[in-house]
């Protein structure tokens, strides 16, 4: 049994039938370097090698401006692309600057203040990573404070609770973070100013959402990390009732844990009767095919792996303890010892026989 056979997936039927359906177009991660090598005139490899996040990509990038794709070098996290972007400026449109305001990169964000007409302080209030904190915290004047409603960051929350009169609780009601303050509002103000877009969609809200169900609104709630014991029984009554769509299966498919969710109703054959490629090409794109989420989609069941392994060493075992080599011996021995067919027992332990074998 290979190295490779021997891998057992949590999710095998999910990766199987996502393996089946969906075209090579959903994997973009293959070996730019090669496809560098061999100059490939392709639009989308410029994106990826400019976004991609190596050393290599950065040295290429130099050595060569001309193959910089500027939308993928300002979501590029490497460090190293300061002087990239300097040479990129003249290329930068609206979009672009706005990528950077979401971005974590502190080059980036350095980059940025030193273009501050540039910056989209709406996007940059909802950036929850600490070095646009260190930015915000030097500007609270330019704080968007209904969006850094959504910003969960330590921080972020403390500067809320200091400026509680700034709160919109329909921008505050999905940040995880800051359940204490969307309570302390909603027992001044009650739930008719809470908008379940949000709450359906935070994570820690659950306990709220079940005890106030008119709150939740299904589209948000299905993205819901925390929700997938709920939304088990929701899928199951939504099939049952036939209302359950492909719409609601791909959006499903957007909710980080689902997995297992999916592994079951396939098992089931509970999607055979919906658009396989469509909802599979969805589970793909969000659980397989970006980089940073393959070690979920891809992740092993190493309980399983384990029991087989102990199987098959349970099996090699037995051809040792039982070999006929073993059994005649002690059955020789015992006949000539006044014993007879009717009354021998095989004890493959009591073999002199056996440490050979081990």
């Amino acid at each position: 049994m290979s190295n490779k056979d021997s891998l057992i997936y949590k999710y095998p039927t999910i990766k199987t039938l996502c393996e089946t359906y969906v075209c090579q177009m959903y994997y973009p991660y293959l070996d730019i370097f090669e496809e560098y090598e061999k100059d490939i005139k392709d639009s989308r490899f410029n994106y990826r090698l400019s976004k991609h996040p190596s050393n290599k990509a950065v040295e290429i990038m130099i050595k060569d401006p001309s193959i910089i794709n500027v939308m993928g070098l300002v979501e590029n996290p490497n460090p190293k692309i300061g002087i990239l972007l300097e040479k990129s400026k003249k290329h930068f449109n609206k979009m672009d600057w706005d990528t950077m305001a979401k971005s974590c990169n502190p080059v980036v964000l350095d980059f940025l203040m030193n273009h501050a007409d540039h910056i989209n302080w709406r996007l940059l209030s909802m950036n929850d990573c600490d070095e646009a904190l260190d930015i915000l915290e030097k500007n609270v004047s330019k704080i968007e404070w209904k969006h850094f409603g959504q910003n969960s960051n330590s921080r972020a929350i403390k500067l809320l609770e200091q400026n509680m009169d700034k709160i919109e609780l329909w921008m505050i009601s999905s940040n995880p973070n800051a359940l204490h303050l969307i309570t302390q509002i909603v027992e001044d103000f009650g739930y008719h100013h809470i908008r379940g877009e949000g709450l359906s969609r935070n994570p820690n809200a659950m306990d709220i959402l079940i005890k106030n169900p008119h709150l939740i609104v299904l589209d948000e709630i299905l993205v819901n990390p925390s929700a997938i014991s709920y939304l088990e029984g929701i899928i199951e009554e939504l099939k049952n009732s036939g209302r359950l769509t492909n719409h609601i299966l791909s959006r499903l498919a957007e909710n980080p844990n689902s997995l297992p969710l999916f592994e079951k109703m396939a098992n089931e054959g509970f999607l055979k009767e919906y658009d396989h490629r469509s909802i599979f090409q969805e589970i793909h794109f969000n659980h397989f095919n970006h980089f940073e989420n393959r070690k979920t989609g891809y992740e092993l069941d190493y309980q399983a792996m384990s029991i087989a392994r102990n199987k098959l060493l349970e099996q090699e075992l037995v051809t040792i303890f039982y070999h006929p080599s073993l059994y005649d011996e002690q059955l020789e021995y015992h006949l000539n010892n006044g014993g007879n067919f009717d009354d021998f027992n095989f004890e493959p332990y009591f073999s002199s026989k056996i440490w050979g074998f081990l």
